[in-house]
């Protein structure tokens, strides 16, 4: 038989037995941990950068076709025979007229002794231009004029300095009576560049007291502002018919310097 476990009690009599029931008291106060951690937050500058566009450049470069045929006889500057150096040729007589074998003298004595004559020049629309213009060589050659750069040929000038002075004896002594497109009556064309003489030079002195002398009523016109003033054909270039037949031979240190 198995054994039993018996639960004895064993009450005193008299006595009053109140069970205690006593729970520990932990005096332990929990304690939580503070953590006082700033977070750092990184702060990355960053600079935005604008990108700049680039064209991109043709590898082909256009080409303007260049015309073929070029005006050449508007544009073109005449090869001079002779580059003017000075600005006086010998001195010739002009008392008498020369006889017509003797070229350059007889060249001479038409530009002395004739007044005015025909100069023409180049418009800047490339038309030719004929201008009668009063002159004198002052005993040089070399015709003086005294213009103005509001008329048309001192206009003219300023673009395109090429002229020719063309005279004929008929402005001299009548030609006899001949017509002056006649071989018989001798005529003239000096053709070069037109330039303005300095007024306080030597040369430019000179020049305009002869002009006054030949042409007294020059004398009235202004000169205020580069109005008028004196102006130079540099030779280059002659043409001489002074009897029947084609033109004569004649360069321009033949004519300047007459032996």
């Amino acid at each position: 038989m198995a054994p039993s476990l018996s639960l004895v009690f064993v009450f005193v009599l008299g006595t009053t037995f109140t069970p205690t029931t006593t729970l520990a008291t932990s005096s332990i106060t929990p304690t939580i941990a503070t953590s006082y951690i700033t977070p750092t937050i990184a702060t990355s500058t960053i600079t935005p950068t604008t990108a700049t566009p680039t064209t991109a450049t043709p590898s082909i470069t256009p080409t303007i076709a260049t015309p073929s045929i070029t005006l050449t006889a508007a544009i073109t500057t005449a090869t001079p025979s002779v580059t003017p150096t000075t600005t006086s040729g010998s001195r010739v007589d002009l008392s008498d007229r020369p006889d017509v074998e003797d070229a350059a003298r007889y060249a001479r004595w038409l530009v002395g002794k004739a007044t005015w004559g025909v100069l023409s020049t180049n418009t800047p629309d490339f038309f030719p231009f004929g201008y009668p213009a009063s002159y004198v060589d002052a005993g040089t050659g070399y015709p003086y004029f005294f213009l103005s750069r509001f008329d048309p040929v001192g206009a003219a000038a300023k673009t395109d300095a090429r002229v020719s002075l063309a005279i004929s004896e008929v402005y001299i002594d009548g030609c006899d009576g001949l017509d002056t497109q006649s071989p018989k009556c001798p005529k003239i064309t000096l053709s070069g560049r037109l330039r303005k003489v300095p007024a306080k030079t030597r040369e430019g002195v000179r020049a305009e007291s002869a002009l006054l002398k030949a042409h007294p009523g020059f004398a009235g016109f202004p000169k205020t502002n580069g109005s008028f003033a004196v102006y130079k054909l540099d030779i280059l270039r002659l043409f001489l018919v002074n009897q029947s037949g084609p033109k004569r031979d004649l360069t321009v240190e033949s004519y300047l310097y007459v032996e």
